[in-house]
């Protein structure tokens, strides 16, 4: 895949990437339902309460959803998915059953904890934008928070995608939850589109929004350099007629 720069709207793209999360210091919250993918209403927020302090508890259960998860892909990564169980996974954490279905309904639910770029967070960075941000900045924004995020650990993310491209229930996960959440990132793009979030160009638009991240990190997995989030950039730009009202 070439990465070579685009003529159109590259200048709009980039010039908005070392933003923080709000181009004018604000943040706000949104609350996307993990069953329904509906966004709850924007509440801006103030700087005493942008980042509550997470509970001793509430750190505990995080690390462990994290440990449980990471446990998991290593062991598909040694065995493969289908051979590999949750009494196996349980087993390596040390944590009984209970523990392991009190937060993954399934062995198949882990693929939603592993990415790194989930799409409720993409719908929810859009959702929190400032209103007079167009489309195209709103996404740059959230390029610039998936670029940390996804530097994190390179080598676990491409053995992630090895894993996706393998197994069809896993692909067929991700692809439910993109359908599932195209009337949530619709209604976040329609005002800066100046449609109706049911207007047909609204839907295509949110839904190939919601495809990109994946999209790009399976070109990238395959691919012998670069980094994950230039693919990501790249396809936006290619995206970029689509967004603009």
């Amino acid at each position: 895949m070439s990465l070579s720069r685009g003529k159109a709207g590259v200048d709009r793209l980039d010039a908005h990437l070392e933003r923080g999360a709000d181009g004018n210091g604000r943040n706000r919250q949104i609350v996307v339902s993990s069953q329904t993918g509906d966004v709850a209403t924007v509440a801006p927020m103030t700087p005493s309460d942008e980042k509550p302090k997470e509970s001793l508890v509430a750190r505990k259960q995080r690390r462990l959803r994290q440990e449980l998860a990471l446990t998991a892909l290593e062991l598909f990564r040694e065995q493969g998915y289908d051979k590999t169980t949750v009494e196996e996974i349980v087993a390596r954490v040390e944590v009984s059953m209970s523990s392991f279905y009190r937060f993954f309904p399934s062995k198949s639910d882990l693929i939603l904890e592993l990415q790194h770029i989930g799409s409720r967070d993409l719908v929810r960075v859009i959702a929190g934008r400032p209103p007079e941000e167009t489309l195209v900045e709103a996404l740059a924004a959230a390029i610039a928070q998936q670029k940390d995020e996804l530097q994190q650990d390179l080598v676990a993310l491409r053995h992630f995608q090895e894993l996706l491209n393998e197994n069809v229930e896993l692909r067929g996960r991700l692809l439910a939850e993109q359908y599932g959440l195209r009337d949530a990132m619709a209604e976040v793009v329609a005002p800066r589109l100046g449609a109706d979030p049911g207007d047909l160009r609204c839907q295509v638009v949110a839904l190939a929004i919601l495809s990109t991240t994946h999209l790009a990190l399976d070109l990238w997995s395959t691919d012998n350099g670069g980094q994950p989030v230039e693919y990501i950039r790249s396809i936006y730009r290619i995206l970029e007629p689509m967004l603009i009202p």
